[in-house]
């Protein structure tokens, strides 16, 4: 994950924290939930649906690489997942798989 770059930080939700690393991304933690990363180009499209305060909510697994066909990267949140194609297309989905 490489060196930190950031302490560890209270999330703007108040109740989570994150850490962000050089060369990966960010370790967000929430209670129940626990901790996991969340690598930089799934945090960029995290971002545009406003994070954890979001529709999105907290990551709740590892995010997966999967190379089939054109390739993607894809990461369930508490309400639905990133996807995010090896093309630079990308979906958030809300509500389920």
């Amino acid at each position: 994950m490489g060196y930190p770059l950031s302490d560890e930080q209270v999330a703007p939700d108040g109740v989570g924290h994150l850490a962000s690393f050089e060369g990966y991304g960010s370790i967000y933690w929430y209670p129940v939930i626990g901790a996991w990363p969340v690598p930089q180009r799934i945090l960029a499209l995290w971002q545009t649906a406003g994070y954890e305060t979001g529709a999105l909510g907290y990551p709740i697994a590892l995010p997966k690489n999967l190379t089939s066909g054109p390739g993607f990267t894809k990461q369930q949140f508490q309400n639905g997942m990133a996807v995010l194609g090896n093309d630079g297309n990308a979906m958030i989905a809300v509500g389920g798989e």
